[in-house]
Formats: C-alpha cells, sequence, structure tokens
C-alpha cells in the first residue's frame, strides 16, 4: 500500500467515524461507547512506507580542452560533470582522461558539495556513468 493509499484509507475511515457520531442513534441516546471510539481510531493509524534512503553516487569534472577557468569568478570553461554509482568506475574514468591538467580531456575527482557541480545538477547537465 502506498503513502497515498494509506492516508485516503485514514481520512475515509475518519469520515466514517464522523458519521458514526453524528448517527441519529445518538439523538436518543448521547452515551458513546469508549470501545466503539477506539476501535475507529485504531483502523485509521497511518502506517507509512519507509522513505528510501538517497543513493550514493560518486562525481567528476571533465575539461574538452584541458583546465581552464574564468580569471574573475574561477568558474570553469569547457567542463562537463559526469556521475558514477561506484567510486572505482569514477576512478577508472578519471585515470583514462589526459595525462597532464593541461591535455585534452583532462578530468579529476569532483565532491557532491562542489558548487559547480550542484548548480550542473540543478539544471541537468549532469552525464551520467557509461553501462
Amino acid at each position: 500500500m502506498t503513502n497515498n493509499d494509506t492516508l485516503a484509507a485514514a481520512a475515509q475511515t475518519l469520515n466514517d467515524l464522523r458519521d458514526y457520531l453524528s448517527s441519529s442513534k445518538f439523538d436518543t441516546n448521547t452515551t458513546v461507547q469508549v470501545g466503539d471510539v477506539l476501535r475507529w481510531i485504531n483502523r485509521a493509524e497511518l502506517r507509512f512506507a519507509a522513505p528510501t534512503p538517497p543513493a550514493k553516487h560518486y562525481y567528476c569534472v571533465s575539461y574538452a580542452l584541458g583546465i581552464a577557468v574564468c580569471a574573475n569568478t574561477g568558474d570553469r570553461y569547457g567542463a562537463s560533470y559526469h556521475r558514477f554509482d561506484s567510486s572505482s568506475e569514477r576512478d577508472e574514468y578519471v585515470e583514462e582522461g589526459g595525462d597532464f591538467r593541461s591535455s585534452n580531456d583532462w578530468r579529476e575527482s569532483l565532491l557532491a558539495s562542489d558548487r559547480e557541480l550542484k548548480s550542473a545538477i540543478a539544471y541537468g547537465e549532469l552525464i551520467t556513468s557509461r553501462a
């Protein structure tokens, strides 16, 4: 049962309890059995599915023409950002890049907290790992 189904079932149960307590049965007899009310309340108990923990990813940046940054802002030029499911995949990809920072296709690992990486993720500019 999904969380939405759980909420819908609980709302229906509470509406049924409201109808029960508003019924004509209580026009003449205003006493309510506590057990009846507790039974309705227990039926409305919310049991949500445990949230799925976010998957851990590993990131790197690749510079098509070697490392280049803006002198004013320090932002990277010609950079593409990559996501991998394991650190070994990422490390293998980084090793296949250029030999020197000024080499074509220079690659380096990034932390998930990197400002420009976060921006690339937010704008959907992230390249996912290869299959």
